[in-house]
């Protein structure tokens, strides 16, 4: 593990740009060995999935796929923290050099009956996925059969909220303009204000 050296005059610790070059190759290396070695696959069409998360009774489910640069930038997805630049740096280059958005972006909207509906005849069918981790979180993930159909009942939700990933939603941003082939990530679905999953799709030009 490298150890993160001070910067001069004892600001906020930063990993030098030789080591941090050195784990962003390290990761490229990593995602095409896993393509190479079929656990990662990229879909053959667009779609999104149903995510859902059991921990100690409590029940979170989102929904997974893309949203575009263009909410974000425009404020259609809100943020609410500042980012550095650095960390906003180190994320770019990080996506750039993959290829892909290795950390999705967690976002929260206002519930919307439409949208539970929907989610209702989706956790009643056969999941793809469905287990329970050695942290006993049981993952359950199912693919949503009409993506159409969600996608335009997702216009009458007016804002989504970054609920955690402000320097990866704003790295996603500036790659997608250096790189309009890069991925994506994800809306959402739970109880009052509807929680996100994390758990990434391919597109171009999306967080």
């Amino acid at each position: 593990t490298p150890i993160p050296t001070p910067s001069p005059g004892g600001g906020p610790w930063r990993i030098p740009a030789r080591v941090a070059d050195a784990l962003t190759g390290a990761a490229r290396e990593a995602l095409d060995r896993f393509v190479a070695q079929g656990i990662l696959a990229k879909d053959r069409e667009p779609g999104l999935y149903l995510y859902r998360q059991i921990m100690d009774g409590r029940v979170q489910t989102g929904v997974v796929g893309c949203v575009h640069i263009d909410d974000y930038e425009s404020d259609v997805i809100r943020k609410h923290e500042k980012t550095r630049p650095d960390k906003e740096d180190d994320r770019t280059r990080h996506v750039l050099t993959l290829n892909a958005h290795a950390e999705p972006v967690f976002l929260l909207y206002r519930g919307l009956t439409e949208i539970d509906v929907l989610a209702e005849s989706v956790v009643g069918t056969t999941p793809l996925y469905d287990f329970t981790a050695p942290d006993r979180v049981r993952h359950t993930v199912w693919q949503v059969g009409d993506a159409g159909l969600w996608t335009e009942t997702f216009r009458a939700v007016p804002h989504a909220y970054v609920a955690d990933g402000h320097h990866r939603s704003a790295a996603a941003a500036r790659a997608a303009l250096d790189d309009a082939g890069v991925p994506v990530i994800e809306v959402s679905h739970g109880d009052g204000l509807r929680s996100g999953a994390r758990v990434p799709t391919w597109q171009s030009r999306g967080l």
